[in-house]
Order: structure tokens, then C-alpha cells, then sequence
């Protein structure tokens, strides 16, 4: 459950932070809601950038331990 949390997190994470750093910046401006849907997609696009990473750092660990298992596996026949 670790990793589908974290990844849900990330997600969420990146399009709050963007959409609440266009709202503030919509607010000081005055361009509302231009730079609020801006945020938004970057959020998004940031997010989806980190689960990508996620899952590519978790999947070469387990691409890493299966060898090593085979390996383990191999040695002991």
C-alpha cells in the first residue's frame, strides 16, 4: 500500500501547489482564472513527472531483486 500511496500523493501534491500558486498569483494580478488553469496544468504535468520517476526508481529496485533471486535460485540447483 506504500507506493500507491505515495503515488497518489504526488499527484495531488503537484495540482494543489500549482493551482494554488496561480490562484495567488490570479489574485495579485488581477487575471483570474487565467494563471489559476496555468497552475493547474503544470501541477498536473509536475505530478505525473514524479510518478514516472517513482515508479522507474521502484521498478529498476525490482528489476535488481529479481535478478538477484534468479540468481540465489541458480546457485543453489
Amino acid at each position: 500500500m506504500g507506493i500507491g500511496f505515495r503515488i497518489g500523493i504526488e499527484l495531488v501534491v503537484g495540482v494543489v501547489i500549482g493551482a494554488g500558486g496561480g490562484y495567488a498569483l490570479d489574485r495579485w494580478l488581477g487575471t483570474a482564472p487565467w494563471l489559476m488553469i496555468l497552475g493547474l496544468i503544470v501541477g498536473f504535468a509536475a505530478g505525473l513527472r514524479n510518478v514516472f520517476r517513482l515508479t522507474a526508481e521502484y521498478g529498476a529496485k525490482w528489476d535488481a531483486a529479481d535478478a538477484a533471486d534468479a540468481a540465489d535460485r541458480a546457485e543453489k540447483k
